[in-house]
């Protein structure tokens, strides 16, 4: 009943992880790992049957019950490690005193023992193709990076330098490249990465991190452009993240907060660690992307925990806990990352939302699934677009969200339905939508008033539709006929609203928010505009002024404030993530420089993910606004309680890959 009910969610499961880029179909098809067995090959430690084997792997709703063991008897397993398809659990386990690998089959729960030799063995982790396991072995007084097949006894070195140390292998989720740590420069132990070509003479090592004190346990994401790794002797390290390339360095915990053996959560957004409380005791922590939403995983009152590392598919985290002295097991509990946290903590309000708050969330849930590759975020915009189907007329350019959620469901789901509704959304905004003099669409039907929030529901939307529809012209006159009018000539920034009618700015503000929608609507035009587009020149020129006006009023904080030029007001958080991920999408398309964007990006990821509490709620974003001539009535919006399209805004630009 058991096992039936495992393959059952196996089979569930593997078009999640082809989805999440963690298996490729080729791999799938002709490859099949080996099941350890008793014999000539390899010792077997456990008979079948003597593990709990129930894993929660297949929870997309991340519904948790509770944390259980993978490992049983009176042993003393540590430095646990999933395979990228989670069916084989490895670990460091001592037999008579004598460490060695050993693999667990987690459906049969059969046991072998991939090494047999007494040298001291340590960090054990499958390598990308899940057919082999990397660790770290002391042999003849210097640690190296060896090798094991799952199908033999045989360590063969993957990297090893005489008269230095080798420690704490990290292969990348593609396999291109193998982090370590190292004392062969210094005689301290830094942070370094390789790629493996198969001659370990001939491979160039890359040193990572230069810090005085040793820098230990790389833990990559699954994207390949952030390492968070411990800095510090052990048990007083701390837990720090930098790019692939060693740049970017920060500390992630505070003075205080002990962080050991660090592992960060395949999509980036949690970093958990190891740490020694005041007490004595060790619980496992922590802390989101941004230093922020310091939280205990497991709390200190479960045992003496060590050894944390996330699942390839981020959806639990294994660690060891003593529970005896001489006898320790691996446990497993379910696990939400704290971007998943940011979807789903307005899933239930959104239910019942069909405006443009709940449309906003959607764009930041297809965000989030184009980022990841994970299909629940897919699945939480397609319940709420088909929910919203047999309501909604369109009437409203704010439908263009509708519209965007049902043509990129559509495209990748089917449904003649979704479709239906994109096109009938497109129809009503081209034909049937009144507009300016020069062509751009007013924001609300009665009023010939031009408001920035106008390109949020249409330009995403557009670009979308084609090649459906012929609906990409009409996206460039729109942003260039919304600039024209809006756009200020000195400064370069957007102002809130126009009334063409009376020739005057109804809000002349340069609104946070409405010029964090006006560079979302840019960055993704640009983003699909082909380089011989007539036009591409004028709006890139557009879009690069709005750009660099808006770097030079980023605060020091990262932030941008609810009005941009006025510093004197508070910050606002979905002003500060529609901008940076405008920002962000021109670092990837080429029309803003590195010089111009890296740095302010950095920066207001960082500040963002500190406005995120451990719950996922996204604070600082200020109430719906609309223009005003009043400078002050921006800063007396109300501020800190959970807005949908806050949340949106939020994963828009923190499901990005970190720079």
């Amino acid at each position: 009943m058991r096992c039936q009910r495992l393959v059952s969610c196996s089979r569930w499961l593997l078009p999640l992880l082809i989805a999440a880029g963690l298996l490729r179909l080729a791999w799938v098809a002709d490859v099949r790992v080996p099941k350890p067995s008793p014999g000539a090959a390899a010792r077997a430690l456990r008979g079948p049957g003597s593990a709990v084997l129930a894993l929660p792997l297949t929870f997309r709703e991340h519904r948790s019950d509770g944390t259980r063991a993978l490992t049983r008897g009176p042993c003393l397993d540590s430095q646990p490690a999933l395979s990228p398809d989670g069916r084989f659990l490895v670990t460091v386990c001592h037999r008579q005193g004598v460490p060695n690998i050993c693999l667990v089959d987690v459906l049969s729960g059969d046991a072998a023992q991939l090494t047999d030799s007494t040298w001291a063995k340590e960090a054990p982790v499958f390598a990308a193709d899940g057919r082999s396991v990397v660790f770290a072995a002391r042999v003849d007084g210097d640690w190296g990076i060896y090798q094991v097949e799952l199908d033999g006894l045989a360590m063969a070195p993957l990297l090893d330098s005489p008269g230095s140390d080798e420690r704490d292998p990290e292969p990348s989720a593609d396999g291109g490249r193998l982090y370590f740590a190292s004392d062969r420069d210094s005689g301290n132990l830094d942070i370094y990465r390789v790629e493996p070509n198969g001659h370990a003479a001939e491979t160039i090592w890359q040193r990572l991190t230069t810090d005085p004190a040793p820098d230990r346990w790389p833990s990559v994401v699954r994207s390949g452009g952030t390492v968070a790794f411990s800095r510090g002797a052990s048990p007083e390290g701390a837990a720090w993240l930098m790019s692939a390339d060693g740049s970017g360095e920060r500390r992630l915990t505070a003075d205080g907060l002990v962080a050991d053996r660090v592992s960060v959560a395949p999509d980036g957004s949690g970093i958990a660690f190891a740490s020694q409380l005041s007490s004595g005791q060790t619980a496992l922590a922590e802390v989101n992307a941004g230093a922020a939403g310091a939280s205990f995983l497991v709390p200190a009152d479960q045992g003496a925990l060590a050894w944390p590392r996330f699942a390839p598919d981020g959806r639990c985290l294994l660690f060891a806990r003593a529970l005896t002295e001489g006898h320790s097991q691996i446990f497993l509990t379910p696990y939400t990352s704290p971007l998943w946290r940011i979807a789903l903590r307005p899933e239930v309000a959104s239910r019942t939302n069909c405006g443009w708050e709940a449309g906003v969330l959607a764009l930041g849930w297809l965000a989030a699934w184009r980022a990841t590759g994970e299909a629940g975020y897919l699945d939480l915009a397609q319940r709420w677009i088909d929910g919203c189907l047999a309501t909604r007329t369109p009437d409203h350019v704010n439908d263009g969200l509708l519209g965007y959620a049902a043509i990129v469901v559509y495209r990748e789901r089917g449904g003649s339905d979704r479709l239906a509704f994109a096109r009938l959304v497109a129809t009503t905004l081209l034909e049937d939508y009144p507009r300016v003099r020069n062509g751009a669409l007013v924001h609300e039907r009665q009023a010939s008033v031009v408001w920035a929030d106008t390109l949020l529901g249409l330009v995403p939307f557009l670009v979308a539709m084609e090649p459906d529809m012929e609906t990409g012209e009409e996206a460039v006159r729109q942003v260039l006929a919304h600039g024209q009018l809006l756009q200020d000539s000195e400064t370069g920034l957007f102002r809130h609203a126009w009334d063409d009618e009376r020739g005057e700015f109804m809000g002349p503000s340069a609104w946070g928010r409405g010029n964090g929608w006006v560079i979302l609507a840019e960055s993704e035009l640009l983003a699909s505009m082909p380089f011989t587009h007539p036009l591409r020149v004028a709006v890139k020129d557009q879009c690069r002024r709005h750009a660099l006006a808006l770097i030079e009023h980023q605060r020091a904080d990262g932030l941008w404030s609810t009005v941009v030029d006025r510093p004197d007001f508070y910050a606002e958080a979905s002003a500060t993530a529609l901008i940076a991920y405008g920002l962000q999408r021109g670092l990837a398309s080429g029309w803003l420089s590195t010089e111009e964007a890296h740095s302010a990006v950095r920066v207001a990821r960082t500040g963002l993910w500190r406005q995120v509490a451990p719950d996922g709620l996204v604070g600082a974003v200020s109430a719906p606004t609309w223009p005003s001539p009043d400078p002050a009535f921006y800063n007396a919006r109300p501020v800190g309680d959970l807005q949908l399209y806050g949340q949106g805004a939020a994963l828009l630009l923190l499901s990005l890959p970190d720079l």
